[in-house]
């Protein structure tokens, strides 16, 4: 016999004619009707781990279709360098002739922007560089 996976509302769709209960069904009437629920995401710190779907399977009698696994170094860099990047985007306007900003310590703090990868070869290790107040 081969099982489809289906949520409340399909299989309210599905067997019009059928009551359901209102609400969230009780645990005793998912398992007499052979109903699992689904395992909610969880909480995850973003900056070092990821969330995956996955073909789903039963696991500790509910149905999880994610895998939670930490990411890899690249993975880290690329979302380190993402947000570097907005960051010397935003202070672009701070290397103008006619901008009132301090342009030395500007360009110090571009330059620390550019040169983390350089300097920091493990992501968790990076410290950022502090915007300059003027």
């Amino acid at each position: 016999m081969s099982h489809q996976n289906k949520t409340i509302s399909q299989l309210k769709k599905s067997f019009s004619n059928v009551s359901f209960p209102g609400g969230i069904p009780e645990d005793a009437w998912l398992a007499d009707n052979s109903i699992l629920k689904v395992e909610e995401w969880p909480t995850i710190d973003h900056d070092a781990q990821k969330i995956e779907r996955i073909i789903g399977s039963v696991v500790d009698g509910k149905w999880r279709n994610f895998v939670v696994r930490e990411k890899s170094n690249n993975e880290k860099w690329d979302e380190l360098r993402d947000k570097r990047n907005s960051l010397l985007t935003n202070s672009d306007f701070t290397q103008l002739d006619d901008c009132p900003k301090d342009k030395l310590k500007w360009e110090s703090y571009r330059k620390a922007l550019r040169d983390l990868p350089d300097n920091y070869p493990n992501a968790d290790d990076v410290i950022w560089p502090t915007e300059p107040d003027s």
